[in-house]
């Protein structure tokens, strides 16, 4: 007896099939830069970006006043990491990259946070 396998298309309009590909995790933001990037050395000697980007909701129901999100993003990437040492707070942002969940020990028990793993980065015109 044949089975049907349905295909879906993922952002980039690539056909996936769902038994041989992996999850989608991608994501797209734009956004302000709300203060300016740091770079870090980590101990391996590589270096990376961290910012964070605010990014407004879409108005809901009886809402007053503007709701954001205010995301951490990092990048690992040279190139990535050399354009964003000349981005200044308030610059607006377009981010893709991956959503990735990072743990830690602390003396008071293990901590978590969301941050997105940005692969690319471009400035964007303000709105």
């Amino acid at each position: 007896m044949a089975t049907a396998t349905s295909t879906k298309k993922n952002t980039t309009d690539k056909e996936i099939d769902p038994d041989t590909d992996l999850d989608i995790n991608e994501v797209c933001l734009v956004g302000k830069l709300s203060a300016p990037v740091e770079i870090r050395e980590l101990p391996s000697g590589d270096r990376a970006a961290t910012w964070r980007l605010v990014v407004r909701r879409r108005a809901r129901g009886g809402r007053v006043g503007p709701a954001v999100d205010t995301i951490d993003c990092v990048s690992f990437h040279k190139g990535l990491i050399g354009r964003a040492t000349r981005w200044e707070a308030g610059a607006w942002l377009r981010i893709t990259g991956e959503l990735h969940r990072r743990f830690w020990q602390t003396p008071t028990g293990p901590r978590s946070r969301y941050q997105v793993e940005a692969h690319s980065a471009k400035l964007e015109p303000r709105p």
